[in-house]
């Protein structure tokens, strides 16, 4: 027979609880409220993050060899940043590609600047989700929403 635990100062229930017909444990509205709410503004969320990082790798992949390595960025353009690249590729001044994606049906567009290059700082001053910025690096260093990329050869 197995033992049953029990707690100082409670006693177990000796069957199955009974309930009332209509009974719900309690919850918080205001959480539940703040959970809708944050599935309502971006039901792409979980969607868009995985192409975020599908999309980086494929560029580490591309423009990264073993001898000829490269870092990949990509940030959602409507992010704020301060960024010092490096070495990019395809252009001195501003991203490698500029790419974007769009969910299913919907009108909405989301566009991300990508660069691939040889080494820099990367400042993010938004969100710092894997939606609004995502990297591959053989050598990074980050504090917080700050990068640091090495130099490589």
């Amino acid at each position: 027979m197995a033992e049953q635990e029990v707690t100082p100062n409670t006693q177990q229930p000796a069957g199955p609880t009974k309930r009332t017909p209509g009974h719900r444990p309690k919850q918080s509205s205001f959480l539940t409220t703040v959970s809708l709410l944050l599935r309502l503004k971006d039901p792409t969320h979980r969607a868009r993050g995985k192409w975020v990082q599908k999309q980086a790798g494929g560029y580490s992949v591309r423009h990264s060899t073993a001898s000829d390595p490269h870092h990949v960025l990509l940030v959602y353009k409507a992010s704020k940043y301060t960024a010092n690249l490096e070495g990019v590729l395809n252009n001195a001044e501003g991203p490698t590609e500029v790419i974007s994606w769009r969910w299913g049906w919907s009108p909405v567009k989301f566009v991300y600047n990508v660069w691939v290059f040889k080494e820099g700082t990367f400042d993010l001053h938004s969100d710092g989700g894997v939606i609004n910025w995502y990297w591959e690096s053989p050598s990074a260093e980050r504090r917080d929403k700050f990068v640091e990329f090495r130099k490589l050869a």
